[in-house]
């Protein structure tokens, strides 16, 4: 999976989370999987796409952080 995620290959990654879960895999990370296939349109597109929202999640952040600083004032 972290070959697929590194080589921006969404067919890769679309043959592992196809895979069978193997007994051995916690629950949790059963549960992580599914979760990834349910989404994988979405993760496909970051494949193709460059853009993300970084930028507004950190201004996103500053803005709450400011907040909690002045909060009394």
């Amino acid at each position: 999976m972290l070959k697929a995620v590194e080589h921006n290959d969404s067919k890769q990654l679309r043959t592992v989370l196809d895979q069978p879960a193997s007994p051995e895999l916690s629950g949790y990370m059963k549960t992580s999987l599914k979760t990834l296939s349910a989404h994988f349109p979405h993760i496909q597109n970051t494949f193709y796409y460059p853009y993300n929202n970084g930028k507004i999640e950190g201004i996103n952040n500053k803005i709450k952080v400011l907040n909690r600083v002045a909060y009394g004032y």
